[in-house]
């Protein structure tokens, strides 16, 4: 099975005074475009899994692993047993709830310390983070003991969906 990830975001802010003869104009904008190809070198990913869920009670966190070994409430790839991600190198999380606000942390089980968002980032309602690591980066490691992705939200029934991208290497 071939995989592939494409990532882009561009963000364009303007801002402008037309009351006034000779108006001023200031825009900002930033971009990244990156495409990874199936492989396991640099620029590539050979691993991909996606996940919608809804976070039955706001007390209890939804537990992601992204080893492969079903460590968590949710196994990424669905595959229990067999060696998942090793690195990853792209990582987006919606929030899809209307009004709960959501937290991201390294797991309570085996803690994915290396998480760019194990600090506890927080995705308010429509929002998304995404992170993607740099042009020949290797990618945030995943290990057997250092695995799972903590998703809390502010009220019963959070919903998300996550897509992952990365390395089995």
């Amino acid at each position: 099975m071939a995989h592939s990830a494409k990532v882009g975001v561009k963000v364009e802010a303007r801002e402008s005074d037309v009351v006034e003869v000779g108006a001023r104009a200031i825009a900002s904008e930033g971009e990244y475009r990156h495409s990874f190809a199936d492989g396991v070198g640099v620029g590539e990913c050979d691993k991909s899994g996606s996940l919608a869920e809804t976070i039955e009670a706001a007390a209890t966190p939804e537990e992601v692993c992204l080893h492969g070994d079903s460590s968590g409430d949710h196994d990424l790839l669905g595959l229990a047993g067999i060696v998942g991600f090793a690195k990853v190198r792209v990582i987006y999380v919606e929030n899809t709830h209307a009004t709960a606000v959501l937290t991201l942390n390294d797991g309570s089980l085996t803690p994915w310390t290396s998480c760019p968002f194990a600090d506890g980032s927080t995705i308010q309602p429509g929002g998304f983070l995404l992170a993607a690591c740099k042009f020949g980066a290797a990618g945030w490691a995943v290990a057997a003991g250092d695995r799972t992705l903590k998703i809390t939200s502010s009220a019963d029934g959070g919903t998300f969906k996550m897509v992952v991208a990365g390395v089995s290497v």
